[in-house]
């Protein structure tokens, strides 16, 4: 059991420096270090358990690749009957923090570097050139995330393909007939509410709660 914890602790803590950002890509990635500890340490973590806690990881608001550290770390407490032992809510709060952790440090080094350079002509330089690509990423990431929002049955970064339509998944199912017609107008309107509360100065964590409360008003989540 410890060789065990400390493979799956050592292999969290790899995974966060060999994948970039957070998304499904991580998939592939834990597929393959569940499958490692399954045939070589004696965890018990089947295909079977594997699909299932990628489908609620999916299907949970945040990170992907904080969600399965936090899952890694529950499910190598499998026993044999597929059952969770005690110990495995101290081993996936040790997994998570493997994950996060390392981001945490290196940001924080980061900043420090970035004040200490700030008058440097090369850091200025780089920097230069570093803003343009920075902002191309995170309106790649805004597209990809509106079109995924905006259409449920279109997903991106899965493991079998970057770009998928998959009209039996959850959501293509959740938001369809009348919900999928609202979907479509619901979300330019708090997309631009937003904006105007942002020029306004409205608190974000407002405009968030409202948002969440005309979400389960219109859709009515319970109902389905």
């Amino acid at each position: 059991m410890t060789l065990l914890i400390f493979m799956s602790v050592l292999l969290v803590f790899m995974s966060t420096f060999i994948v970039f950002g957070g998304g499904q890509i991580f998939i592939p990635v834990f597929s393959w270090i569940f499958t490692l500890l399954s045939e070589n340490f004696g965890a018990h973590i089947d295909s079977e358990i594997a699909e299932k806690a990628f489908a609620v990881m999916n299907a949970t608001p945040g990170i992907f690749g904080t969600k399965v550290a936090l899952f890694t770390g529950y499910l190598i407490s499998n026993d044999a009957t597929q059952e969770g032992q005690w110990w495995g809510f101290i081993t996936m709060i040790i997994t998570y923090l493997c994950a996060v952790i390392p981001s945490i440090l290196i940001m924080h080094l980061a900043m420090k570097l970035c004040a200490k350079n700030k008058n440097n002509v090369y850091f200025i330089a780089i920097n230069k050139y570093m803003k343009p690509v920075m902002s191309a990423i995170v309106i790649g990431l805004a597209i990809q995330l509106f079109i995924g929002t905006l259409l449920p049955y279109v997903t991106f970064n899965k493991s079998d393909s970057y770009f998928l339509i998959n009209t039996e998944n959850v959501k293509s199912k959740v938001f369809s007939e009348w919900r999928l017609y609202a979907l479509y107008a619901f979300v330019p309107m708090v997309i631009i509410a937003t904006i105007v509360a942002q020029r306004k100065k409205i608190p974000l964590l407002y405009t968030i709660l409202i948002a969440i409360v005309l979400a389960l008003v219109i859709f009515q989540p319970w109902s389905i």
